[in-house]
């Protein structure tokens, strides 16, 4: 849904108070400030004042000015509108060159890769286009509908610390992308009976299954959107409603296995089930704001890509050679990698044992890049 570009208009960076017209009318007529003050009945101050531009010409003022001068209403009206819009933007520029300095906290080079932010944009006009991109009107906006909401909604990682920008941004660029798709509407049923199909897909390399496993998700009214990982963001993953019928799964490449995109995919769906659609949940390493929430979906991911009886079973065996664990594997009809991965997880296997099982992750789902509605040109 591309945003049309906007028609080129000239702003001055001056303004001129509507009171200098106005003096040059009474110049014009032979009439004082003083008589027009009679003449309208308002008091001479607010005419001097009208004049020097410290007051403003109200619609009524402008109806009494077109009586006694001839002049029509909203020419008064329409100077006074450009001088206070000439006048606001020049207190915008102000602040926003106080606030260029914000712009470290967020991954701009991504985000004008993605299109979002302008490559030949000042400072100032790529502070315009980040809050254009997250629909906000200043920094203090910023800061009062995401700053909290972030450390409210997100797992913390004491060893690898968020940025919070980057993970505002990555999620800001999932929910943007994530409008432009069509789906079917969210029925709960279909996509819980879709899972295991989802998971029979997994076989394959991720850069055959993406196309399908977006198909099939949005055949069930779930959006599925995959946005590489910014550094700091730290997210695997995420999931939230974008409207109280279209639940996102919004997926990244920051682990670099399938086992694990594949785990974080589960985990995400584990979330659109099973927990409040008024949540946003985003997951990172370390602790959880939400344990028991988190532990659910890590349960419900587990169990849809091996049931716990079944990987216990295996488990207990004496042997778990990469013979014994492709024969496995295929009894159970996922990738070998994926059951490695399970192992390593739950300390049954070393971490540098049988890697070379696990494929690295090459996920191909483009997505639309470039100026979106809320986006700006490069």
């Amino acid at each position: 849904m591309p945003m049309p570009d906007l028609p080129l208009r000239y702003q001055p960076d001056y303004a001129v108070p509507p009171g200098a017209s106005l003096a040059e009318a009474l110049e014009d007529q032979g009439m004082t400030q003083a008589e027009l003050a009679r003449r309208t009945n308002r008091p001479a101050k607010t005419i001097s004042e009208i004049v020097t531009g410290k007051a403003m010409i109200t619609p009524e003022t402008a109806l009494q000015f077109e009586r006694v001068l001839g002049i029509p209403a909203s020419f008064w009206s329409n100077l006074e509108r450009n001088y206070r819009e000439v006048l606001a933007r020049q207190a915008e520029q102000r602040q926003l060159e106080a606030d260029v300095g914000w712009l470290k906290g967020f991954p701009m080079a991504d985000l004008k890769r993605l299109g979002f932010v302008r490559y030949d944009a000042d400072r100032v006009g790529q502070l315009r286009d980040l809050l254009v991109f997250f629909g906000v009107a200043s920094v203090e906006a910023w800061n009062n509908n995401y700053h909290e909401s972030l450390q409210a909604h997100f797992r913390k990682s004491s060893a690898h610390p968020v940025v919070p920008g980057a993970l505002a941004a990555w999620l800001r660029v999932g929910e943007l992308w994530a409008r432009q798709i069509e789906s079917a509407p969210f029925d709960r049923a279909r996509f819980a009976a879709a899972l295991p199909r989802l998971r029979e897909l997994m076989q394959r390399p991720a850069s055959e299954y993406g196309h399908r496993l977006r198909e099939e998700c949005l055949r069930c009214g779930v959006v599925v959107v995959y946005v590489p990982c910014f550094k700091g963001s730290r997210a695997s993953g995420a999931a939230c409603w974008l409207t109280a019928h279209r639940p996102l799964i919004l997926l990244s490449d920051q682990y670099r296995w399938e086992d694990q995109f594949c785990f974080s995919f589960f985990h995400e769906a584990g979330h659109v089930l099973l927990h409040n659609k008024h949540r946003k949940f985003v997951d990172i390493d370390g602790e959880a704001q939400d344990a028991d929430a988190e532990g659910e979906a890590n349960v419900f991911a587990a169990d849809a890509l091996i049931p716990r009886p079944v990987i216990g079973e295996f488990e207990q065996r004496e042997t778990k050679s990469i013979a014994a664990i492709t024969a496995f594997a295929a009894q159970v009809q996922v990738h070998p990698g994926i059951v490695v991965g399970r192992l390593q997880h739950d300390r049954m296997l070393g971490w540098d044992r049988c890697n070379g099982l696990r494929r690295r992750l090459r996920i191909v789902i483009p997505e639309t890049a470039g100026r979106s509605d809320s986006g700006a040109a490069r």
